[in-house]
């Protein structure tokens, strides 16, 4: 039994003050984390391994718990009129999908901007900010990118909730590009990209006041022209820096191939280039 930090609200005797929040020190057995009537998911790391971590901790281990984050969102500066839009809509929304998702990101989170249901997210490499938030009435988590290279940071984000969603058997899940005039009518990203196979040029979506080109849809995903390979390295050890086995790396990265298809003219030999990133890892350019 080791003792693990949790970022959480104050509750008598066994909190402390630290920092802007307050911190509670659990013991903790197997895969719940039980206190009082409370009772919900663990999300924990290694100090060394921040993949299901808020931040590095003196102690053994930290954790955070999104259960125990406040309600409601904070107040931060965004900037809401220049965003790439994109929507995840649900049959069902389990609330854990959120809660792992704002772990599987901590290392981005805009310090204590994160919320039980959303959370502000910046990344150095592609100067790009990011809110993500789930409407658990609407059952839809809906993400807004602005930013330098924000489809570079989309692509990541995406990649990740995939990567969750898919971890559910029979969870029945819709991804949606909202239409960049009129955000709150959404056309199903599948649906873009069987138009575009069959090269129907344009589309008149549900509730839309005017037909949109296919190509201009599916071009606030992917810019139309090819990556070069160190582009495409990039974004894969994003995608990939908690993934331990080649496996694993080797289906991050064909996934990455389904989400910008303009990799795939790279001729890139996925199983020798993930050898080459593991093999040079430790803090040596690939």
């Amino acid at each position: 039994m080791s003792f693990l930090q949790a970022g959480a609200r104050q509750r008598p005797d066994f909190s402390c003050r630290g920092g802007r929040g307050h911190f509670l020190a659990v013991a903790v057995a197997g895969a719940t984390f039980r206190l009082s009537r409370w009772q919900g998911p663990l999300f924990g790391c290694r100090e060394d391994d921040q993949s299901l971590g808020q931040t590095r901790a003196s102690a053994a281990h930290r954790i955070l718990i999104p259960d125990l984050l406040e309600v409601q969102q904070p107040v931060f500066d965004f900037d809401h009129s220049t965003v790439l839009r994109f929507r995840v809509d649900y049959d069902f929304l389990p609330k854990s999908i959120i809660a792992r998702f704002i772990v599987k990101m901590n290392r981005d989170i805009v310090g204590d901007c994160r919320w039980r249901t959303g959370v502000l997210l910046f990344d150095e490499t592609y100067k790009s900010k990011a809110i993500v938030k789930a409407d658990e009435t609407e059952r839809k988590i809906f993400i807004e990118v602005t930013g330098q290279h924000v489809r570079d940071y989309l692509t990541i984000i995406r990649a990740t909730l995939r990567e969750i969603n898919t971890s559910f058997e029979k969870l029945d899940f819709s991804e949606k590009v909202p239409l960049p005039d009129d955000p709150q009518v959404a056309v199903s990203y599948q649906h873009l990209l069987h138009l575009e196979i069959e090269g129907i040029p344009e589309c008149y979506p549900d509730g839309a006041k005017r037909p949109y080109k296919v190509s201009d849809l599916l071009g606030t995903l992917y810019v139309d022209g090819k990556y070069t390979e160190k582009e495409f390295i990039q974004l894969l050890q994003r995608v990939m820096r908690d993934t331990d086995t080649k496996e694993g790396a080797l289906e991050k990265a064909t996934q990455l191939l389904q989400l910008q298809p303009n990799f795939m003219g790279l001729g890139i030999n996925l199983n020798e280039l993930i050898a080459r990133i593991f093999k040079k890892r430790k803090g040596k350019p690939v």
